[in-house]
């Protein structure tokens, strides 16, 4: 069964908390719902306007889309119409990410959050007002939604994604699904229950206390470093053997720039009077409203190209440091000292180290994929000796596989490993320089 959660006893906790942001509520929520009315009458016409029956309406939507109709060409925009995308949870993130699926022209929308618009939400969120503060974030998304893209469907579910309501919310064979829930165990049901259905989805880690939108990234949950949250939704993930690898995530790179704020007084003595639901976070983590919304767009960017089939590639590696470049070029000249003669010089230029790392190897061991920034250290080393030290002969090795490396050559690996590497590095061709 879908739980429904009713937020009308807990108006103080939407939008702050203590006595004074209570008052201050009341005040906002009665002014919201008188400008909700008049907004409701003034948009009714735009908002109840009968999908495929006017022609004139028809025609106004066709130049509305027809930009991105360009852009994808006619099967590859029909492919977005016939799309059935469900998103799950519509903060920042979601509100974003749906806000931009139903301008693109996606057909079907089914949008689920159990939570109500705030006025701290506001910084972050598309498209809600104060005059939607108080409000379900879902039916406020849809009645905006609905004055932009009259002929979007759109279903409103204003209940939390649970394991026991993952069939009904899930029903209908989505085309995709969005997952920007901040929340671990809510996250993991969610992504356990599309992996179990086959469906395919993107999720979303934390976009709060970051603030750099050059480290965004799109890769593959087991990818996604310097994220707390990615890392609790691996290991649960893991006790469900659910592969992470398969799991598409946009993660930043970048470590955090604040903290989670502290609990004051009234909230550590009475944690239960303060969070929208048991066991829910009550914590607030400080948010720039840039990054959720970046964070949204990229991911309704990746699905609308996914869905036309016109499938980007993102660079699924967070970019090498100055340093780390240093040190593995460091690493690697002391070591082909070792193997020729000491003045021998390397081949490989600084800016191919960056190349080999993020591009041939994407930040992962050559022979056993071990992500790099884990445990173990990684480095690079020539894979052939008796050939030159070009990008197509450099592989990227934990300490253990440098070692067999060291010890017996190319044959101490698995002909099977053998094969894989050289497929992999022959794809990038010769780079002898012609004589």
């Amino acid at each position: 069964m879908v739980k429904t959660v009713v937020g009308g006893g807990q108006l103080a906790a939407a939008f702050g908390v203590g006595v004074a942001a209570a008052i201050a509520a009341q005040y906002v929520y009665q002014t919201a719902l008188e400008r909700r009315d008049a907004s409701a009458r003034a948009s009714k016409s735009a908002v109840t306007t009968p999908r495929g029956t006017d022609a004139a309406a028809q025609e106004l939507l066709a130049e509305q889309m027809s930009r991105i109709a360009s852009f994808f060409g006619p099967e590859g925009f029909a492919k977005v119409k016939d799309a059935f995308v469900v998103v799950v949870g519509l903060g920042g993130v979601g509100s974003h990410a749906a806000h931009m699926l139903a301008r693109s022209g996606v057909g079907k929308l089914r949008l689920v959050d159990f939570d109500n618009v705030t006025l701290s939400s506001l910084n972050r969120h598309a498209v809600a007002t104060r005059a939607d503060v108080g409000l379900s974030k879902v039916a406020a998304m849809k009645r905006h939604l609905h004055e932009i893209v009259p002929d979007c469907e759109i279903e409103d579910m204003a209940v939390m994604f649970e394991a026991d309501s993952a069939d009904e919310l899930l029903e209908g064979n989505p085309t995709y699904v969005l997952d920007c829930i901040d929340d671990v165990k809510t996250k993991c049901a969610l992504l356990e229950s599309v992996t179990r259905k086959n469906l395919k989805v993107i999720t979303a880690t934390g976009a709060g206390a970051k603030a750099d939108p050059t480290r965004l990234q799109i890769g593959s949950l087991k990818d996604a470093v310097r994220d707390p949250l990615a890392t609790k939704i691996r290991y649960f993930l893991k006790k469900k053997d659910i592969s992470s690898s398969e799991i598409t995530t946009i993660f930043s790179s970048e470590k955090s720039v604040c903290k989670l704020l502290p609990l004051d007084a009234e909230q550590a003595q009475n944690p239960e009077e303060f969070g929208n639901v048991e066991n829910f976070r009550i914590r607030v983590i400080p948010v720039l409203g840039t990054m959720p919304a970046l964070f949204g767009q990229s991911m309704a960017a990746y699905v609308l190209c996914d869905l036309a089939g016109k499938k980007i590639n993102p660079e699924a590696v967070a970019r090498l440091s100055h340093d780390q470049r240093n040190k593995l070029y460091q690493k690697l000249q002391q070591r082909e000292h070792v193997l020729f003669h000491e003045g021998h010089k390397i081949e490989l230029e600084k800016d191919e180290i960056e190349f080999v790392y993020q591009e041939i190897w994407r930040g992962r061991s050559s022979v056993s994929g071990t992500r790099n920034g884990g445990h173990d250290r990684l480095y690079l080393a020539r894979w052939r000796t008796d050939r030159p030290l070009h990008p197509d002969n450099v592989v990227y090795l934990t300490t253990k596989e440098l070692a067999k490396l060291d010890k017996d050559g190319v044959e101490g690996f698995d002909s099977e490993v053998v094969a894989r590497i050289d497929a992999r590095l022959s794809q990038f061709g010769s780079w002898a320089v012609p004589q």
